[in-house]
C-alpha cells in the first residue's frame, strides 16, 4: 500500500492544541486516567482535525478537477459525478454552507466558467 504524506497542520490565530504531558514506564502496565474536561478536549481535536482535512482535500480535488476541466457547468453532465464527490465529503452532523450536491455546484458555476473560458483563451492563443 503506498503512503501519503500529509501537509503540516496549520493553526489560526492564537488557538494551539493543548500538550499532553504523559510519560510511560514501558516495562509495567500503565493506566491513563484523564477528566471528562480533557477527553473532551481531544475528542474535539480529532473532530477538527477530520473537518479541516476534509475541506481540504474536497479544495484540493475540485481545484484538480476545475484544472483538468473534467467540470462542464452543466449540471446535467456534471450531477452524477459531482454528487459522489459531494457525498464522499459532506458530514450529517457538521453545519455546512450547501447541504445539497446542487447548491454546491451552483456556486462553483462561476469557478468552472472561469477555468473553462481560460482554456479556450490558451487554444485560441497558440
Amino acid at each position: 500500500m503506498k503512503k501519503i504524506a500529509l501537509p503540516p497542520l496549520k493553526w489560526s490565530g492564537n488557538f494551539r492544541p493543548p500538550v499532553l504531558d504523559i510519560s510511560v514506564d514501558r516495562t509495567t502496565r500503565s493506566a491513563l486516567s484523564v477528566s471528562l474536561k480533557e477527553f473532551q478536549n481531544a475528542a474535539q481535536i480529532c473532530h477538527n482535525c477530520v473537518q479541516a482535512y476534509n475541506r481540504y482535500m474536497y479544495r484540493k480535488l475540485i481545484e484538480r478537477w476545475l484544472g483538468n476541466h473534467i467540470l462542464t457547468s452543466e449540471w446535467d453532465t456534471d450531477s452524477k459525478k459531482f454528487s459522489n464527490l459531494f457525498k464522499l465529503f459532506k458530514s450529517e452532523i457538521d453545519n455546512v454552507a450547501f447541504n445539497l450536491p446542487k447548491e454546491a455546484y451552483m456556486g462553483l458555476t462561476p469557478a468552472i466558467l472561469n477555468s473553462l473560458t481560460k482554456a479556450v483563451k490558451l487554444n485560441t492563443d497558440n
